[in-house]
């Protein structure tokens, strides 16, 4: 099992976790801008939100489609309040998440805590974060995010 950062950018998508809308209750897929073939059914997801409060957001299970591989696919971003001007119309290729999927309360942060791990200094996302999603993380940094956010809990 491999395990994914999948980043958001702010910019474009308005999350607003406290609406109560289903979509918005836990994490249902992301957009994949690179790595889509080395993605598997199964393989563990972190949500990164870039910005200021960059960190981990959310922790998900990429899904499985009807054949078994990961459920990726094209996706219209809908005209919706919550995307920004310029995001809804577009087509995406996405990943859909298992729906045990959540949003972390409260995220793991980059600067506090990540950052302060020798394990995640490493990391892809710190090191090309414009690079486009998925980021790849080694089992030292997935469980670098795991004691983090044990020591949130």
């Amino acid at each position: 099992m491999t395990s994914w950062l999948f980043q958001e950018n702010p910019r474009q998508y308005k999350r607003n976790r406290a609406s109560g809308s289903e979509e918005r209750d836990k994490p249902r897929w992301s957009d994949v801008t690179r790595r889509g073939d080395e993605l598997n059914a199964g393989d563990n997801a972190a949500i990164w939100v870039s910005g200021p409060k960059r960190g981990v957001y959310g922790l998900a299970t990429i899904a499985a489609n009807e054949a078994g591989g990961p459920g990726i696919h094209d996706r219209l971003i809908p005209p919706d309040k919550d995307w920004h001007e310029g995001s809804s119309g577009r087509v995406v290729l996405a990943v859909n998440f298992r729906d045990d999927a959540r949003w972390l309360e409260p995220p793991i942060l980059l600067r506090p805590v990540l950052k302060a791990d020798p394990r995640f200094k490493d990391a892809e996302i710190l090191k090309i974060p414009r690079a486009g999603s998925p980021f790849r993380l080694t089992d030292k940094q997935w469980q670098a995010k795991i004691d983090a956010r044990n020591r949130v809990d």
